[in-house]
């Protein structure tokens, strides 16, 4: 039997078998929610239907998905959508008064939480939520919180490739190596994986938190001339998936004429494919056993095309594209409640470091690293009677500060006075398994500690 990687502490009691756990997918355009039961997982359908727009509304009354979408057709101003795009950058910004990306983060899981509670009769309080496995440290810390404020025990953030494959029971087939390409509305993502002996591994990750059907949309608005809105660009979009031409008063468009347009979209992702498949160390392409289609512009037959031609076999896109992700998280909430899941070895997409003398970083966790994960270095001081060492923790690939993504600071003070390089400080770098980052530096004379909870940092004023 194979065994399921808990967090310490966390391993399931036999009561919690008794108890529900949903598996939500917060998507940037719509959000899905899901429940799996004896291995089986199946869309809980909210108001009728299996897709919530990710769609908040602020005016009288206040309002989320469907309604707030109809409400937003009148009132723009006071709607927010697409918000997800925000949760690298600007999670505290006020966009609306002081409605933030996380106010509304949390406003779209108390709405699935409540509609959920509704259709299956009983408490929902546990959920394994999704994330882009791009996402950084502060965007998975603010989703866990938004989740948190919405009055979830989150079992797992888990990466949305991962839960693809899951729902696609990958772990069931030949093994070998599989890539999921998941292209939703916001974010792309893709996962090379490798199934062996009964593990189920993530062996590398990539992708762009910036490039989803959002930027699609805005070309077809381009190519109009902006006479079409964003809503309507998108719904040409759609029509352009299944259809030749597209022709109304604004004008016309082809098929054709629209895959030349976002070609360089989709030429951007293959580029992010390759890029990982030889993080992967994948030398032979014909030795992917399959390619998963996940996110609601996979249904574009360029990206099919596209994909079948880079991998000289078709994508598999047996599900639907847009619930994929939701089924898959369902059946790792309940594997977590049972215990009886898959082992499951997720990787963290970005390096992690300090920054050191001359404005250099030190990698102390290179991206695409199994977790959970920890890894323990020792620092000195280079100044006599040093009292303090400043601590700066950095994200990203290169050696140098200033390409890196800045993630939390702090001071480490009251060392012992003592001559240069005669203080001993050790730093603890320490990933979950959802990938959130802690660090830790304790000095061995005096045995003093502290500890950052990174992406906490950046959020402690909401």
């Amino acid at each position: 039997m194979l065994l399921q990687i808990h967090e310490p502490g966390q391993t399931p009691l036999p009561h919690d078998q008794q108890q529900v756990a949903i598996g939500i997918d917060l998507g940037t355009t719509n959000s899905v929610v899901a429940i799996a039961r004896d291995h089986k997982a199946e869309i809980i359908k909210i108001e009728g239907h299996s897709l919530v727009p990710s769609i908040t509304f602020y005016g009288e009354p206040k309002s989320v998905g469907r309604a707030a979408e109809k409400a937003g057709k009148t009132s723009s101003d006071l709607m927010l959508k697409s918000v997800k795009r925000l949760f690298e950058d600007a999670p505290l910004v006020g966009l609306i008064g002081q409605i933030t990306p996380l106010k509304a983060a949390t406003d779209i899981l108390i709405y699935l939480k409540e509609q959920a509670e509704k259709s299956l009769g009983k408490k929902v309080t546990k959920a394994v939520i999704t994330v882009p496995a791009y996402f950084s440290e502060g965007a998975r810390t603010m989703t866990r919180k938004a989740a948190t404020l919405a009055g979830f025990e989150v079992l797992r953030l888990l990466n949305e490739p991962t839960a693809a494959a899951l729902a696609y029971h990958l772990d069931e087939g030949k093994e070998g190596h599989y890539v999921v390409y998941d292209l939703g509305g916001g974010t792309f993502d893709v996962s090379v994986l490798r199934l062996e002996k009964g593990i189920f591994q993530v062996l590398a990750v990539g992708g762009d938190t910036g490039l989803g059907g959002d930027d699609f949309d805005k070309l077809i608005q381009d190519f109009f001339q902006d006479h079409v809105s964003i809503d309507q660009a998108k719904q040409i979009k759609e029509y352009l998936s299944e259809n030749p031409v597209w022709q109304e008063k604004q004008g016309s468009i082809s098929q054709s004429d629209f895959e030349k347009i976002v070609s360089p979209l989709v030429e951007k992702t293959l580029k992010i494919v390759e890029k990982t498949l030889r993080d992967a160390k994948v030398e032979d392409i014909q030795t992917i056993q399959q390619i998963v289609c996940v996110g609601g512009m996979t249904r574009m037959p360029l990206i099919q095309h596209s994909l079948e031609k880079l991998f000289k076999k078709k994508p598999l896109a047996i599900l639907n594209p847009d619930e994929a992700v939701a089924l898959g998280a369902a059946l790792q909430a309940e594997a977590l409640m049972t215990g009886m899941g898959k082992l499951l070895i997720d990787v963290t997409p970005f390096s992690l470091g300090l920054e050191t003398m001359g404005g250099f970083v030190e990698k102390l966790i290179p991206r695409n690293t199994a977790i959970p994960f920890s890894v323990t270095q020792e620092f000195t001081t280079h100044q006599d009677d040093q009292k303090s060492m400043s601590i700066h923790v950095l994200q990203g690939e290169s050696d140098r500060l200033q390409d890196c993504r800045s993630l939390a600071k702090f001071s480490f003070t009251n060392l012992p006075p003592l001559p240069a390089k005669t203080a001993r400080v050790v730093i603890t770098f320490t990933l979950d398994a959802d990938g959130i980052l802690t660090v830790s530096a304790q000095e061995k004379i005096t045995g003093q500690k502290q500890t950052v909870h990174v992406g906490l940092q950046n959020l402690t004023n909401s």
